[in-house]
């Protein structure tokens, strides 16, 4: 019995200082995703006073160029808000059955087998959603990356911490924003990296069934940090509503095909 237990304890302080660092990078991701969307809101902005329509129409400026280049990209944005909403949903869910598995009282090893079974699909939706993002938060750094270069802006430089700041966004000049875009949404890219590489871990723990009943008797400190991480992804599912509430009723015209506005919240 004593190999079993000492062996039992260290899985407990792994477990969770991993998902430790899984609820920081969430924070990370709420973060950089939401440095992203102030950042592509102040350019839109910027450029609303002065006429959406006739930006769309005519283009002479940089500026003018780099307006029409974005709303011709305007697709990419909402398949990144569509993979997040699926990745924040998917995390919530597994996070509250990781909650009840470990709150559960002990039972046969069977019981826990069955409640790992129920869990670890939850687990491949959230590896596999996060991956879809990935893939979208690189294809628009690019784009945006293409963009800046394309139209011939100079290299401009900006203060980091203004980009949690709408009114120091404001005096940012486009050039200053457009990099500052194409930073955060690489941050972006790079944080959810480390997402697809936790949950593809989280699979394979839930296939070891018996170091999951080792810790999944109702371990105190393993349930309150399933609850930071539940409480991480919902503060980021919050973050992604308020940019869904922004393009369906800011960028709706700008769509390529209507048909991407499916995901909408009625």
């Amino acid at each position: 019995m004593e190999p079993q237990s000492a062996e039992a304890k260290p899985n407990d302080r792994t477990i969770s200082s991993v998902t430790q660092v899984h609820e920081k990078a969430i924070q990370e991701l709420t973060k950089s995703n939401r440095a992203f969307f102030l950042c592509l809101k102040s350019f839109f902005e910027n450029h609303k006073r002065e006429g959406w329509l006739k930006r769309l129409v005519t283009s002479s400026t940089p500026v003018d160029k780099a307006y029409q280049s974005l709303h011709h990209h305007a697709g990419s944005f909402f398949r990144l808000v569509e993979s997040s909403i699926r990745v924040s949903s998917a995390g919530v869910a597994i996070t509250k059955m990781a909650i009840f598995l470990l709150s559960a009282p002990a039972g046969p090893p069977i019981q826990v087998i069955q409640l790992a079974t129920r869990l670890r699909p939850y687990a491949v939706q959230c590896r596999l959603e996060a991956k879809k993002m990935e893939n979208a938060c690189r294809e628009l750094r690019t784009q945006i990356m293409d963009t800046y270069k394309s139209v011939g802006f100079e290299v401009e430089s900006y203060n980091k911490h203004d980009m949690d700041n709408t009114d120091a966004l404001q005096n940012i000049q486009d050039g200053g924003l457009l990099k500052a875009l194409t930073d955060s949404v690489g941050q972006l890219a790079d944080t959810i990296t480390k997402l697809v590489s936790w949950w593809g871990d989280v699979e394979i723990d839930l296939s070891n069934i018996t170091n999951l009943i080792d810790v999944s008797r109702g371990v105190s400190l393993l349930i309150r940090t399933w609850e930071d991480l539940q409480r991480s992804y919902q503060l980021y599912n919050k973050e992604i509503m308020v940019q869904q509430d922004y393009y369906k009723s800011e960028l709706r015209y700008a769509l390529p095909n209507r048909g991407l506005l499916s995901f909408f919240r009625k």
